[in-house]
């Protein structure tokens, strides 16, 4: 939910979050993309640091002071540790892009 929630929250007014789901067919794990453009740009130095423990990027301390940098920490360590699955993110032409994977998806 957080990263729904960072996503709408620090995106440029009038842009679009696009949320994108499907199953691998050739691993059956579930895939989702969750894709937004930023008020202000991400530098890869801050990609890179994303999701660690307490971190707070530019964007999120200019536009509201408070805030603990455990909401994507928190994502990270529950698809990995929880569903065995991995997220990341990546500058994206005009935004960020996250992906989320989770083995073994689709239940039969």
């Amino acid at each position: 939910m957080n990263l729904f929630d960072n996503a709408v929250k620090y995106s440029k007014i009038d842009s679009k979050v696009i949320v994108k789901q499907w199953i691998q067919s050739k691993t059956s794990d579930a895939i989702i993309t969750v894709r937004s453009v930023p008020n202000h740009s991400i530098s890869e130095k801050e990609i890179e640091k994303i999701f660690d423990i307490g971190y707070r990027g530019e964007n999120a301390t200019s536009i509201i002071a408070s805030g603990t940098g455990l909401g994507l920490y928190i994502c990270r360590y529950l698809i990995e540790n929880r569903f065995s699955g991995s997220i990341s993110a990546q500058r994206d032409k005009d935004g960020i892009l996250f992906t989320l994977r989770i083995p073994h998806g689709e239940i039969e």
